[in-house]
């Protein structure tokens, strides 16, 4: 000691006295004196330094007293007569090394207040209490977040380990050699146990782990041979690579209980054979388990048994499971297979009290799973069973299922085809709602209702036929599929629902008599539907029921009908009402008021006109159209002198034929040879036939049939210019605006299309905008480079309407991309078409003489570009390939 020292400490008789009000012990105080047996404290002591009592290998008895909170680094290292150290409860940091080889110690004593066993310790001559030999037992308090690496290792003698709630982390090869440990108990609050931190524990047996967020190092725990228990659940164990275990269950358990291994680090679990039961949440956001064994015997899965567990890739449930509760395989991303057998009846467990727990599917959110087969002996499929299965392609559905329940298969986006056996009654609400590649459905007689919003925006959807056992069809129940162009409906169908139909694709449509319930807006925002024929025996129409169906040129109103709301179709021109109805004037909107049009004269429209009324219910295919065909041909010149060559309306029959969703060119061609001037003759409104042929979208031998005969017939051109532009109003198809400018350079070739009226450049301009807002929220934006970006943000940023609205720009317009591609799909449509026909209009510009066409025409494209800038290189190979 020095001589100032010597004022503060006094060593005699092999003990140390300290002074009064002394703080600390200096570092390196009475290393290695050797003949020290004793050292009492005084509780003004706050710090033991460093090595202060380091190789005293005489020290028998410490006394610590309350107020201390520092023991140093390797501070009575080497003590070898050391046997008890009681650490007073204001110690809060014992540092590295403190009592490395203390081999006589056989009791320590730690208080709750310690926060610290070791700091990253680098070897093992800084373990805590490395080498302790004679070391029996260790409580670590409740606030030791971390024991530090090496800090028991080598306490061969060590049989007890206490670990309390709050420990986090376990060190590598903390409990290293602790040969005579037995048991231990890993608590809820550990996350981590680093490599080899039971390494070399040869006489452990069992391990309780508690913790459900556990991640092992290499090595950590030598789970070979010994038995695990999670929960109360006897287990063995074996160590995986990459920091988790596998778990095989003791064959003496029957059930697991619930939330047994919820959130643990499992990477692959067998269960026993005599498994009975696995309970709810299980094995819930087992987010590391790859693997799961199920044995023949197992009877029922839990709610949420496996949920979540994302790394899960197949799944094979034995023929002996009769249940598999909702949310069972909620969310399971990576599972790609679901193998389901034979004895399977409920996919989808509401509970005993029949109560839903949850709006979890089975499968719903498993994002990988590519296709399933349910087995004949399934009869119900839960809510949801299938929702957001967005890779799902293929469904095989058994005979035997008796209902598809509530958006069962619900945002299925890579669904095409379903067959629904003949043995389903009820298609639930939203059982295919966004399934926005459904292309083919086929139903089966057999079905009774489909539910509100069952195939809502399945919009690849071309056709469907519905059952004649079908009596109801709810609301929303084919909303918004807008690729629908045929819907087939039977007598015995009673109800139609609002919007059923609404904003469909349908060119035509026939309203069985059945039908006593028809709900507003069934078939409204139809922009495409030209035909509607309403049965004898309807007895009512919803309100709107075709409002919007801006196409809509033919209808009837049968004698049957008592109630029929407003409705405003602007190109309705081909009415038949029957005598015996009466409705409010005006119904028909400003299309019939603009040309004093009553609905007397619609009532008495065919009196003495046969020839036009054959025209009128042959106009629909519902009719006999054969016979009435026939007799209109065999008798037509008969006919002919019978009747007036126009209608009240100052329609021909060839008028009344072209407004139709049914076209017949051998009764064009009567009826051209008998009225020659049919074609140019036009009617109340200022229509010509063509026209109608052009807006009913006629096909093409009809187009140029009547093409020809306007060219036989007029000496003035037909006006393309104004007829695109209204194609354009009522949303006809690129494809169909493509044929009608292809039809006119090829009557017309010599005509001066107004281009700048067709194409005018705002108009364009917000058309584009449309586009590529579409190509940035598509899932081909992330294949546009990063300065092709900035310019559509530029672009973007540009257009005053979205100036109000740009932080929802990127966060809420992506989250609405579906809802975004369905309302704007026409709209979109005619965009890519524009940029078409701009660069068709550049090939003609260098194929056709310069002279045929005028200034403006030929500085449309070069404004066009100007106004696009460079957006032209983003939107052609991007936009247009997307669409």
């Amino acid at each position: 000691m020095s001589n100032d020292d010597d004022v503060k400490f006094h060593y005699s008789n092999g003990g140390l006295h300290l002074r009064p009000l002394i703080t600390s012990i200096p570092d390196r105080l009475c290393v290695s004196r050797r003949k020290l047996i004793e050292v009492e404290l005084t509780a003004s002591i706050r710090v033991i330094g460093d090595h202060a009592f380091r190789g005293c290998s005489s020290l028998r008895k410490i006394h610590l007293c309350e107020g201390l909170r520092t023991i140093g680094e390797k501070s009575f290292a080497g003590c070898k007569q050391l046997t008890h150290v009681s650490v007073p409860s204001t110690v809060t940091v014992i540092n590295n090394g403190a009592f490395h080889g203390c081999t006589s110690l056989e009791d320590i004593h730690l208080c709750e207040g310690l926060l610290t066993i070791g700091h990253r310790a680098l070897n093992k001559h800084l373990g805590v209490f490395y080498g302790c030999t004679s070391l029996l037992r260790i409580t670590v308090p409740s606030t030791v977040a971390v024991i530090s690496a090496w800090a028991f290792d080598g306490c061969t003698s060590l049989a007890k380990v206490q670990l309390q709630e709050g420990l986090q982390a376990i060190k590598a090869v903390a409990f290293a050699r602790c040969s005579s440990l037995r048991y231990l108990i890993i608590p809820s609050t550990v996350t981590v146990v680093e490599d080899w931190a039971f390494d070399g524990c040869s006489s452990l047996g069992g391990v309780h782990v508690q913790s459900r967020r556990l991640r092992l190092g290499k090595g950590a725990i030598p789970f070979d041979e010994i038995i695990v228990v999670y929960n109360d659940i006897p287990s063995t164990v074996t160590y995986a690579e990459g920091g988790g275990f596998c778990l095989h269950v003791d064959p003496s358990v029957n059930e697991v209980p619930e939330r047994a291994f919820l959130n643990h680090c499992l990477i692959e679990v067998e269960l026993p054979q005599g498994l009975l039961a696995i309970g709810n949440k299980s094995f819930c956001r087992c987010a590391s388990l790859r693997a799961i064994h199920l044995f023949e015997g197992l009877l029922t899965i839990g709610e949420n048994a496996f949920a979540e567990c994302t790394s899960l890739k197949r799944i094979a449930v034995p023929s002996t499971v009769t249940v598999i509760c909702d949310g069972a395989f909620h969310s399971c991303t990576s599972i790609e297979e679901v193998n389901l057998r034979e004895g399977l009846i409920v996919i989808g467990h509401r509970g005993e009290d029949g109560v839903r727990s949850g709006t979890r599917g089975v499968f719903s959110g498993c994002t990988s799973l590519l296709s399933i087969i349910i087995p004949s002996t399934v009869t119900n499929i839960g809510a949801m069973a299938f929702g957001g299965c967005t890779s799902l392609e293929t469904v095989h559905l058994s005979d035997g299922i008796q209902a598809i329940e509530d958006s069962t298969f619900f945002r299925c986006t890579s669904l095409k085809c379903i067959l629904i056996p003949s043995s389903v009654t009820l298609i639930g609400d939203g059982a295919f709602d966004e399934c926005t590649n459904l292309e083919d459905v086929q139903l089966c007689e057999g079905l009774l209702t489909i539910g509100d919003s069952a195939f809502r925006q399945a919009s690849n959807l071309l056709r469907i036929t519905i059952p004649s056992t079908v009596t109801s069809i709810e609301g929303r129940a084919f909303h918004l599929c807008r690729s629908l162009k045929e819907v087939h409906l039977f007598e015995g169908l009673r109800t139609i629902g609002e919007c059923a139909f609404a904003s469909c694709g349908l060119s035509r449509i026939t309203i069985p008599a059945t039908v006593s319930y028809f709900g507003e807006f069934a078939f409204g925002g139809c922009k495409t539907l030209i035909g509607v024929h309403l049965c004898e025996g309807i007895h009512s129409l919803g309100e709107y029921a075709f409002d919007g169906c801006h196409s809509l040129l033919r209808i009837n109103l049968p004698s049957t009908l008592l109630d029929v709301g407003d409705f405003d179709c602007t190109l309705l021109r081909n009415v038949a009402i029957a005598r015996s109805i009466t409705l409010e004037q005006g119904i028909f909107g400003a299309s019939f008021r603009e040309v004093n049009c009553t609905l007397d004269m619609l009532r008495s429209r065919f009196d003495d006109l046969p020839v036009h009324e054959v025209c009128f219910f042959h106009s629909h295919p519902a009719m006999n159209t054969t016979n009435q065909g026939e007799l209109l041909q065999n008798n037509l010149r008969q006919l002919a002198t019978q009747s007036s060559i126009v209608d009240c309306l100052g329609m021909t029959p060839l008028h009344v034929l072209a407004c139709s969703a049914h076209h017949d060119l051998r009764l064009y061609q009567c009826i051209s040879e008998i009225y020659p001037d049919a074609i140019i003759t036009r009617d109340i409104w200022g229509e010509t036939p063509l026209e109608y042929v052009l807006l009913s979208e006629a096909p093409t031998e009809i187009l140029h049939f009547c093409l020809e005969t306007w060219k036989r017939s007029s000496v003035l051109p037909f006006d393309f210019s104004t007829m695109i532009s209204r194609l354009d109003d009522v949303c006809k198809s690129g494809d169909y605006v493509r044929q009608v400018i292809q039809a006119q350079r090829t009557y017309f070739p010599g005509l001066d299309i107004n281009w700048r009226e067709m194409l005018n450049a705002r108009t364009f301009s917000l058309r584009i905008y449309g586009v590529i807002v579409e190509a940035s929220l598509s899932t081909q934006y992330n294949c546009i480079s990063t300065e092709q970006r900035r310019e559509i943000d530029h672009f973007l940023e540009s257009e005053t309407f979205v100036r109000g609205h740009r932080e929802f720009r990127y966060g809420e317009l992506r989250r609405m991309i579906t809802q975004f591609i369905q309302e704007h799909r026409e709209f979109l449509i005619f965009a890519s078409t524009m940029l078409e026909l701009a660069l068709w209009k550049s090939v003609l510009n260098e194929s056709v003489p310069q002279h045929q066409y005028t200034n403006n025409d030929l500085m449309i494209r070069e404004e066009i570009r100007v106004n696009g800038g460079q957006l032209f290189q983003v939107v052609i190979p991007h936009v247009l390939s997307f669409l």
